[in-house]
C-alpha cells in the first residue's frame, strides 16, 4: 500500500514539475527553469520502477499512463480553483 501511494505522489510532483516547466503554464508567476524537466522525468522514471517492483508489467503501464494522462488533463484547470483567478489579470 506504501509502495502505490509513493507511486501516486512521484507520478504527481513528475507532472506538477514538467507542467511548471512549460512557458505557457498559469500555475505560478514564472516558470520554473528547464532543469525542472529533467527532475521531473527522473520522478517519473522512478514511480515507474517502483510499480514494477509491485505490480505486473501490463499493470504498471496501465497505471503509470492512467495517473499521468489524469493529471496532465487535470493541472491546468488547477489556476481556475485559485483564489486570485489568473494572475495575469488586473
Amino acid at each position: 500500500m506504501l509502495k502505490l501511494i509513493l507511486v501516486i505522489v512521484l507520478l504527481f510532483i513528475a507532472v506538477l514539475l514538467w507542467y511548471g516547466s512549460n512557458r505557457h503554464q498559469r500555475l505560478l508567476k514564472k516558470p520554473l527553469s528547464r532543469r525542472w524537466r529533467h527532475v521531473g522525468t527522473l520522478a517519473a522514471v522512478a514511480a515507474t520502477t517502483t510499480a514494477a517492483l509491485q505490480f505486473s508489467m501490463s499493470t504498471t503501464i496501465f497505471f503509470s499512463l492512467l495517473l499521468l494522462m489524469l493529471w496532465l488533463m487535470l493541472l491546468p484547470f488547477a489556476t481556475l480553483f485559485r483564489a486570485g483567478g489568473r494572475h495575469d489579470e488586473t
